[in-house]
């Protein structure tokens, strides 16, 4: 049996949605090898997020880190393998596009702030 995470999520984030429109034109932009397939499949919202923040890479590289990194929630399962290689792929892909951005822990993002 497992543990009902549903209730944990940030506020609008219990129910997969549908990818967004702005997420196919994002997909274009990305080398074919770097593009997230199997995270859009899995967590549409998660690559409809990133979708929306790429065009403001320090706010994208904290959402990022904040997905695989959160010092505030010792709760997290962590993804699955393929889908931790791809969120990795696009960090590494977004600092490679701007080497000012720099993930790091204390880049608090806060889900479901502004």
């Amino acid at each position: 049996m497992g543990d009902n995470f549903t209730s944990r999520r940030a506020p609008g984030a219990g129910v997969p949605t549908a990818i967004d429109k702005q997420v196919y034109r994002w997909w274009a932009t990305l080398p074919e090898k770097q593009r997230p397939v199997q995270l859009a499949k899995t967590f549409p919202r998660i690559v409809n997020q990133i979708a929306a923040y790429w065009a403001t890479p320090q706010r994208c590289a904290a959402y990022l880190n904040a997905l695989v990194v959160d010092p505030q929630r010792n709760d997290r399962q962590g993804f699955p393998y393929a889908i931790a290689l791809e969120i990795l792929a696009l960090q590494t892909l977004l600092s490679e596009s701007d080497p000012s951005i720099v993930t790091r822990p204390d880049e608090d993002f806060k889900f479901g702030g502004a």
